[in-house]
């Protein structure tokens, strides 16, 4: 008759992050079965039983170097398209702000009175924006923290959703709206959801890569990028000049792309290691 006995042990993994001792839990499991005379170890994957030298331990688990490697294989992420396309996003972002920032200061007081902002096409580039970066933010933090990642996704889709539909109300309703028969014109301060929700996204985007720096060597691109998105986020609300803030969100969007398109690795793969 043979038990079928499934063993569990808890470890400390020791990693070296910017020259700190970080200490991390680990589970193995271990598959053993009772045969009468002698206890065989199974692999965890396919179950077969293994020979001293062919055991391997991978993510906590005790299996063959066959299992193991096609396992590696398949746990890691097709991180390249998602933090190129965040480096996308953030060039879409640059020319947004460059573009509604200079219409703003060239023609805003020239057409004191028949000014239009140009809403459409700045709506229409932060939802874009938004949603390219927002992937980036999921690439870089899904292995090792995954929650945040879904965190970053999920803001990124409540800040897009909510510039979207903006740009709807704008181009359906018209650029125009009227308070006891005063005939107002839409701008920016319109719409500060928009802006609140946007401001959030920021904040998200810097705590994202604050955490993703738990896991690789401090970067200047990585320090300057989380100080330029909380500064972005902090004047969001407030009263300013679009010289300031384009000039201050382009700044930002351009560190942004050097993060994102520099980023080789995010995730260190555990090895396979033989027992």
């Amino acid at each position: 008759m043979m038990n079928k006995i499934v063993l569990s042990f808890i470890y400390l993994q020791k990693k070296n992050v910017h020259n700190i001792h970080i200490f991390r839990r680990r589970k193995v499991e271990i598959v053993v079965e009772n045969t009468g005379n002698d206890l065989e170890i199974k692999c965890s994957f396919c179950e077969r039983t293994l020979e001293r030298s062919e055991i391997v331990r991978y993510r906590g688990a005790i299996s063959c170097r066959e299992c193991a490697e096609k396992k590696s294989t398949q746990s890691k992420p097709m991180i390249k398209p998602f933090v190129y396309l965040a480096g996308i996003g953030c060039l879409i972002g640059m020319l947004t702000f460059i573009y509604f920032t200079l219409d703003v200061t060239l023609y805003s007081q020239v057409f004191s009175e028949s000014y239009i902002q140009p809403l459409v096409p700045f709506y229409a580039g932060m939802t874009s924006t938004v949603v390219l970066v927002s992937l980036g933010l999921y690439a870089i933090n899904r292995v090792h923290l995954f929650q945040a990642s879904i965190v970053g996704v999920l803001m990124g889709i409540l800040a897009a959703s909510s510039s979207a539909m903006a740009l709807y109300d704008f181009v359906t309703l018209g650029p125009y709206f009227v308070i006891e028969e005063i005939t107002f014109t839409k701008t920016i301060y319109y719409y500060p959801t928009v802006l609140a929700t946007y401001s959030l996204f920021v904040i998200v985007a810097a705590l994202s890569i604050l955490l993703h720096m738990a896991n690789i060597k401090t970067e200047t691109v990585s320090i300057a990028s989380v100080a330029l998105f909380l500064l972005s986020a902090s004047i969001v609300m407030s009263i300013w000049t679009w010289i300031i803030a384009g000039a201050l969100n382009t700044l930002t969007y351009a560190v942004a792309f050097g993060f994102f398109v520099s980023r080789k690795s995010v995730y260190d793969e555990e090895p396979i290691q033989p027992l």
